[in-house]
């Protein structure tokens, strides 16, 4: 039994450190980050609907290309590469199913607010309860524990700008989260500078006696 037990501490912990990097702290700065960024770029630079939406996607793809790029070439040689079991697979096959329901849902009550009278008070509630609903369910089912505390920010991000725009003049409300995405950026890369000094690569095998 203490063995069994100190194997699964064991798969917690080793799924945990992939954490440690700070990657994806940096990729969900980024995506939240776009989301204030474009109506920056429409009333500051005057840029069209079109072009601000290639800035948007652009980011996205941006932020995706530096998880998985730095997941291979930064996280796996000092980590190594680590089959995880059953009930770890389940949790992850739970992330995904959340992540699913939350496009579905996102796009059922997008067409359900057009043209109500909740205008964006009400999209903005909706907004924050998806985000607590879907970063809170990855961060248990990770594991990934700063996650709940980005939900909680991400989540008042756009309640807190429609506050701030009628009451100090704020231009944008969603603008608010340069700030904030900006914020979880600035924590993966200070973590991804300590992961880079605290582990370094696993050493390769060399050939013998010029055998491969």
């Amino acid at each position: 039994m203490q063995t069994h037990y100190d194997l699964k501490e064991i798969e917690r912990r080793a799924f945990r450190a992939t954490f440690q990097d700070g990657l994806w702290d940096i990729y969900l700065g980024i995506v939240f980050t776009a989301f204030g960024i474009g109506p920056i770029l429409r009333s500051g630079l005057g840029l069209s609907e079109d072009s601000t939406m290639i800035v948007h996607i652009g980011l996205l793809i941006i932020a995706m290309l530096i998880l998985l790029a730095g997941k291979k070439l930064i996280t796996r040689p000092r980590l190594g590469h680590v089959k995880f079991g059953q009930q770890r697979q389940r949790k992850l096959s739970k992330v995904r199913i959340v992540l699913a329901l939350s496009v579905i849902s996102g796009l059922i009550v997008f067409a359900a607010l057009a043209g109500d009278s909740l205008e964006m008070t009400g999209l903005s509630i909706v907004f924050a309860a998806n985000i607590l609903l879907v970063l809170g369910a990855m961060a248990h089912f990770l594991d990934y524990d700063r996650l709940f505390v980005y939900a909680v920010l991400w989540a008042a991000s756009f309640p807190v700008g429609l506050l701030l725009e009628k009451h100090t003049g704020l231009h944008d409300a969603p603008s608010v989260f340069v700030a904030t995405g900006g914020l979880a950026i600035v924590v993966g890369s200070v973590l991804l500078v300590r992961f880079l000094r605290t582990y370094t690569p696993a050493p390769t095998e060399e050939p013998t006696n010029g055998i491969a």
